[in-house]
């Protein structure tokens, strides 16, 4: 019982990291495509 437990708890941070990796990703590309500049749509910028 307490292995099976131990499993899931790996599953769960696991997953949690992976979730909190894509989350920073999208919110960078966001903030990157929302960004007030002089030239905005064009990516040279960056």
């Amino acid at each position: 019982m307490k292995f099976l437990l131990a499993i899931v708890v790996l599953i769960v941070f696991a997953l949690s990291f992976v979730a909190d990796y894509k989350w920073r990703q999208w919110m960078a590309k966001r903030r990157a495509d929302q960004d007030p500049g002089p030239s905005r749509n064009s990516g040279d910028l960056r």
